[in-house]
């Protein structure tokens, strides 16, 4: 991928488990052996864990202290032992490729995570053996502070030579290094958090660009977007700090550097809030096509409400002929007479079809292709949610959360994924062959942001969660990614035809979604469609834009009628992808 992107042929692979001091030291041999030069190290791989399992400890998650092979506590070994050998394996070669024109560098990827540190210089318990419970936060923070502690000392070292060490904070990065964190965690804690202050993988890598490129003298340095960080644990930066590790009390000039920045922190909460709604106004995607659908047949599901209604309307105001398919049929038939009352389109009907039921799904295809001999647009818009508080606020108006269909698969993975899988293979040759050259026929699915908090095994495949404990958010997030799969699995199928498939995120939208919610998951819902919600009908005009747009979509994951930026980084592995399409197309006994 980096290669494709850069025309760079000069990328190596080479395999390295820092937590193995065995396997640090192969892979320093084999860089000395390949290389006559090295002109930066940048030691950027670490390992975390739930930072929030005191508060919201996760039951799906183990926190017990982890040890390697060789006996050293895993976050310890991986991001401070592992690189401190590895560094100073490499290190003569490191300082033999500086010169004074261009100096070497030896970059410390550290965490703000340092100030919360707690190391007794009189008990160096750095593998954690003698804490009363192991604290993954404690452990995590300890590594980054003694990844500053050796960076000083490695600026000491180097102070007549032409090579630096510096050492940086990237930032809050959305990144997989929270996956082990509890829902409820990331509801309350880390997904605030990461929309408040977060920034992407490449916005987080700014700053280790710049400790390459620089001009600057480095030497000793902690860096945090672009320039020297304020924000450091006080025992980083005296000589007897870092060669005995004593603690000191904080200065009253960081004492004054915390109070301004809590004082910073507290305006951002108050202001953030506004900004983000101020964001979500300006940058609204709004489909201004005017494009006509006369003689076109649309099939959407769950149109009797929300964003399905309002894409229904939109499109029958366009000219369509709309089949609007719900599993209630008085709701159905109300919202059919409602949608040819406002749109003045008599073609518009009403079909029933409970997507949690494959009988349901294969007879109303089979009425459908009796009916149509055209079909050109597949909305897949019905789906359900689930309480994300459930393992911790139950609902007991609603009770299990963890319901089957008569099928036998999970409630929210049969209506989000399998109805509308096996509804679309069913329907495909004839969406297929309703495409012309310049007017393709569409396959659009409506997934959600929620796809880039899934964790789906491959080598475990639990989609009904029937192995592991149910979590509704975990089920639905897993839900909506496999949707995004199903969507480049059939936009490769596609390629070279009249037809093609996109997916989308409509927003945080108004719906009735969380009616099965307990009163407080129903409150911070409440309070983000405040900040960030959208309505009803402007939740649908990514729906509308991807059933008009001129533009090639095949594959392609929109929000806002535009490119989608938030994305599982899993989406487009087309071997992973296909193995699980294929798989569940077997479970469903789907061709």
């Amino acid at each position: 991928m980096i290669k494709s992107e850069t025309s760079n042929e000069k990328i190596h692979a080479r395999a390295l488990d820092l937590s193995l001091q065995k396997d640090v030291k192969r892979f320093a041999r084999e860089m000395l052996e390949q290389f006559p030069k090295i002109h930066y190290l940048i030691n950027n791989a670490g390992v975390a864990g739930d930072m929030t399992e005191r508060i919201f400890p996760n039951p799906a998650v183990k926190h017990e202290r982890e040890m390697t092979k060789e006996g050293f506590e895993l976050r310890m070994a991986t991001n401070f032992l592992g690189p401190t050998t590895l560094t100073e394996l490499l290190l003569e070669r490191i300082k033999e490729s500086g010169s004074p024109d261009e100096v070497s560098r030896i970059i410390h990827v550290s965490s703000m995570g340092n100030m919360y540190s707690k190391i007794n210089p009189n008990d160096m318990d750095l593998m954690a053996a003698r804490q009363p419970r192991f604290d993954v936060s404690l452990q995590y923070c300890n590594s980054k502070v003694m990844q500053l502690h050796y960076n000083c000392h490695l600026a000491r070292q180097l102070k007549d030579s032409n090579t630096e060490s510096v050492a940086l904070h990237p930032g809050a990065v959305r990144t997989n290094i929270f996956r082990d964190v509890s829902s409820l965690g990331r509801l309350l804690l880390i997904d605030p958090m990461l929309w408040l202050l977060g920034k992407n993988s490449r916005q987080g890598a700014q700053t280790s660009i710049f400790c390459v490129v620089s001009d600057d003298q480095l030497n000793g340095k902690y860096l945090m977007d672009c320039r020297p960080a304020w924000f450091v644990h006080p025992s980083v930066g005296e000589e007897h700090h870092e060669t005995k590790m004593i603690n000191q009390q904080i200065s009253a000039n960081m004492m004054l550097e915390v109070l301004l920045y809590l004082g910073r922190v507290i305006l951002k909460l108050l202001l953030i809030p506004w900004m983000l709604w101020l964001y979500k106004e300006l940058t609204m995607g709004i489909c201004y096509l005017t494009k006509k659908l006369d003689g076109k047949i649309v099939i959407i599901t769950g149109g009797t409400k929300g964003i399905g209604f309002q894409t229904a309307l939109g499109l029958a105001q366009r000219g369509a002929e709309v089949v609007v398919a719900s599993h209630n049929a008085k709701e159905t038939e109300a919202a059919v007479a409602d949608l040819k009352e406002i749109s003045g389109n008599p073609r518009i009907h009403a079909r029933n079809l409970d997507l949690a039921s494959q009988v349901s799904v294969r007879k109303f295809a089979r009425t459908i292709l009796e009916e149509f001999e055209a079909i050109h647009c597949l909305i897949n818009n019905a789906g359900i949610g689930g309480d994300l508080l459930h393992k911790y606020l139950p609902n007991p108006d609603h009770g299990n959360p963890h319901k089957f269909t008569d099928d036998g698969y999970e409630r929210i993975m049969a209506t989000n994924f399998y109805g509308p899988l096996t509804l679309t293979e069913l329907l495909f040759e004839r969406v297929k062959a309703s495409g012309k050259p310049g007017d393709p026929s569409r396959i659009i699915h409506i997934s959600s942001l929620e796809n880039y908090y899934a964790k789906i095994n491959l080598f475990n495949l639990d989609l009904n969660s029937r192995k592991t404990p149910f979590d509704a958010r975990a089920q639905y997030s897993n839900s909506k990614l496999l949707q995004l799969y199903y969507n480049q699995f059939l936009a490769r199928k596609l390629k070279e035809s009249n037809c093609q498939s996109v997916a989308l995120h409509p927003g945080l939208v108004r719906t009735n979604f969380t009616k099965e919610f307990s009163v407080l998951g129903q409150w911070i819902t409440y309070i983000k469609f405040l900040i960030v919600g959208k309505s009803a009908q402007q939740g649908a005009q990514t729906s509308i834009f991807a059933a008009l747009s001129d533009e090639d979509l095949n594959g392609r994951y929109l929000s806002d009628c535009r490119d989608a930026w938030i994305v599982n980084p899993t989406v487009g592995r087309e071997e992973r992808e296909t193995k699980i399409i294929k798989e569940t197309k077997h479970l469903l006994g789907v061709p």
